[in-house]
């Protein structure tokens, strides 16, 4: 979701095979890129300068969804 509203579902995936202690989802991993192999791809001001860019992600959850009612909010907890 992006501001309240839903922008990818993604149905039919399978990230582990059975619901038990030792198959549960250790790590994850999110990752942006701004594309582009050169400076013509770098991100520039309305007048052309070079700039850096920020992206702000809050509030990523991740959702167990059996397709049934509503999906199931998983807490999540960083590395210590």
């Amino acid at each position: 979701m992006v501001d309240g509203d839903l922008k990818v579902l993604v149905r039919g995936v399978e990230f582990r095979g059975t619901g038990s202690e030792d198959t549960l989802i250790q790590k994850f991993l999110f990752a942006t890129f701004h594309d582009g192999n050169n400076a013509r791809w770098a991100p520039k001001t309305p007048s052309g300068e070079f700039t850096t860019v920020h992206a702000l992600f809050d509030d990523i959850e991740i959702k167990s969804f059996n397709g049934v009612g509503q999906p199931m909010s998983i807490p999540m907890c960083a590395d210590s």
